[in-house]
């Protein structure tokens, strides 16, 4: 299931996306009430997979703060006249919460992320084309959120809570993806309250 919400936190216009689907979703759909938030912030915070075995090693319950996420998708070529689109977070929101994550004392994962059509792939190469990438976690969204966002003039950055270890079939349980994501979202209201 994917949620979202806009709203304001300390005057400014923000939106959340909390991502939680083991299903692919469409995009377009995720994204739409951002579409009308024009010049608002946009942040998906969701769960996301380590990528395979390499550097730096994420485990379960670590937080990525993703700065790029490439994709399988064509979301971004459809809109960029099939073209490659460099999908980045916004530097502003981006820096601050990594400061913010360094001031609470929360040891944070910042790098690239790939957002997936099909969360487990059948193409389980794909794993080890990521590590050598250096590609920190699969999620689902990311690539288009900041593809619309810079198509209608929002910022936008997601944070992700590792939820399962694709490649040694550790995962959380339903509840402790309801529970213990209280890093992630402590540093997702506290970077809000300072923008």
């Amino acid at each position: 299931m994917t949620a979202h919400t806009t709203g304001h936190v300390a005057g400014h216009t923000t939106g959340f996306v909390l991502a939680a689907s083991r299903v692919a979703t469409p995009k377009e759909m995720v994204l739409d009430a951002f579409v009308k938030v024009e010049g608002g912030t946009v942040r998906e915070i969701g769960r996301g997979v380590p990528s395979a075995d390499g550097l730096p090693v994420v485990d379960l319950g670590d937080v990525i703060i993703a700065m790029g996420a490439s994709t399988d998708s064509k979301v971004n070529r459809m809109r960029f006249l099939d073209h490659d689109y460099a999908a980045i977070a916004d530097y502003e929101l981006l820096r601050t919460t990594v400061d913010t994550a360094a001031e609470l004392g929360k040891k944070v994962e910042v790098g690239n992320v790939f957002s997936a059509d099909l969360f487990y792939s059948p193409q389980t190469q794909m794993l080890d084309v990521l590590a050598r990438m250096k590609v920190l976690a699969i999620e689902m969204e990311l690539a288009g959120i900041y593809g619309v966002a810079a198509e209608y003039g929002a910022r936008a950055m997601g944070i992700l809570t590792v939820s399962d270890v694709i490649p040694t079939g550790e995962a959380a349980s339903a509840e402790e993806r309801q529970t213990t994501f209280h890093d992630m979202m402590q540093i997702a209201l506290e970077t809000a309250h300072k923008l």
